[in-house]
């Protein structure tokens, strides 16, 4: 199957399965987008199938189990960008989910966000790259965001706008070593109080991260 930026997923082929301990799993891709897939060396389907950059990954089906020993990929390493969303933001910061509150918005990047229903807070997400992006709505509601980039300083997120705007980039990093890093948002000070993220708090969106070529990425 293929799955597309929104998580939609298409069937492209399918079948019985005969029942089984171990199984090896081939997908070949020739010119023009021809692939072929094979099942304990055996060729079960082929056809076109042409793909964007992007993750390779298995789908196990819900109450299903599946166990993997080796998972190989060939080819030369292209650049690619690894979306991490605003819940891994949550998570990675230990921060509790009663204090956060799901919203349904075209403006976000993918229709879904988190605004925090209380004061102070942070996000942050663990990443794997060369370099982040920061995409947010703006509007009335919006705030400026300090960015930590590995416990330094890295520049400040402004999602103020007079107006309501679609999700778009808000913080773009300079080039990063290759390897691990954590990202870190929090509110900044404006006059003598801290910026609430309630009313006028910044709501998150897709944090996307971009992977250079000699440094693999997992999303």
């Amino acid at each position: 199957m293929t799955v597309d930026g929104t998580g939609k997923a298409a069937v492209v082929a399918g079948g019985p399965l005969r029942a089984a301990s171990e199984r090896t799993l081939g997908l070949r891709r020739g010119k023009h987008g021809m692939t072929v897939l094979l099942l304990d060396k055996a060729q079960v389907w082929s056809g076109r199938l042409p793909a964007g950059a992007g993750a390779l990954a298995l789908w196990v089906e819900r109450g299903g189990h599946l166990t993997v020993k080796r998972f190989a990929v060939t080819g030369a390493r292209e650049p690619m960008v690894a979306s991490y969303l605003p819940y891994d933001a949550v998570g990675g910061a230990g921060e509790a989910w009663d204090d956060w509150k799901v919203i349904q918005d075209p403006r976000f990047t993918d229709g879904t966000g988190l605004v925090r229903l209380r004061e102070g807070g942070r996000a942050k997400w663990n990443i794997r790259g060369t370099r982040v992006l920061l995409r947010c709505p703006k509007g009335p509601d919006g705030a400026l965001m300090a960015v930590r980039i590995d416990g330094r300083d890295a520049g400040v997120a402004d999602t103020r706008a007079s107006a309501p705007e679609p999700s778009a980039a808000v913080f773009l990093s300079g080039p990063l070593p290759a390897g691990n890093h954590a990202i870190v948002l929090t509110p900044v000070r404006a006059a003598s109080r801290w910026t609430a993220w309630k009313s006028r708090a910044p709501k998150l969106s897709t944090f996307n991260m971009v992977a250079m070529p000699g440094s693999p990425a997992s999303t």
